[in-house]
């Protein structure tokens, strides 16, 4: 689709630049609500992206677009209820643009030499954000951050390759820190129990036809 072109000059070196590059494609997917929801429906006819639906908790995740050659993905986040992450980075480059609900951004700044050692006492945001409807931002690998959204708060992400092979995840209720390592290669079984039945996914559809967002 024309509307992705753009990604193949993604370079995940430069933040700057993949910042401008993503905004145009996740406001442009937004706004276009024809495509979005050729995308949605689509995914019911793929038995492919079907089976890269997760449906966890509080959070659903479906792949709208995929360049395979280049490992970039366009994926929706459906956050079904109240919920309050853990500070963690990231192994790749995020750009995330709001389209319903909200969520407390807490960002706690440069974690490139954070280890599980961290004094979590002393660990506090340097900065405190409220994302709404048309919040667009990118964080880099490093950037540590953390979310407490609103129910059913509903973004466009974009997903590219793994920079690295884990990142910090900081527990503060149980005063630790660890390492979570990237699963390349997952089961099918682990998949097949995190994806959506077609049924499932066809009632989430519903509920963001609901929203008015297709």
């Amino acid at each position: 689709m024309e509307i992705f072109n753009s990604l193949t000059y993604l370079d995940l070196s430069n933040i700057k630049e993949f910042h401008t590059l993503t905004k145009k494609v996740l406001i442009d997917l937004a706004s276009d609500k024809e495509i979005f929801r050729l995308l949605l429906n689509s995914v019911a006819e793929n038995s492919y992206l079907l089976s890269l639906t997760e449906h966890h908790d509080v959070l659903d995740k479906v792949v709208l677009y995929e360049d395979a050659s280049r490992g970039i993905r366009i994926r929706l986040h459906v956050y079904l209820e109240e919920y309050s992450g853990r500070p963690h980075n990231h192994t790749w480059p995020l750009s995330s643009l709001i389209l319903h609900g909200g969520y407390q951004h807490h960002l706690y700044g440069d974690g490139k030499d954070w280890n599980e050692d961290i004094d979590i006492e002393k660990l506090r945001p340097l900065m405190i954000r409220e994302e709404k409807v048309g919040s667009m931002y990118t964080l880099d690998p490093d950037t540590v951050h953390s979310i407490s959204t609103q129910p059913y708060t509903i973004s466009l992400v974009v997903i590219t390759p793994h920079l690295k092979e884990r990142f910090l995840v900081v527990d503060k209720k149980k005063d630790t820190a660890f390492w979570q390592y990237v699963v390349k290669h997952k089961m099918p079984t682990e998949m097949q129990n995190k994806s959506m039945s077609l049924s499932y996914f066809n009632s989430l559809v519903s509920k963001i036809d609901d929203f008015n967002l297709i």
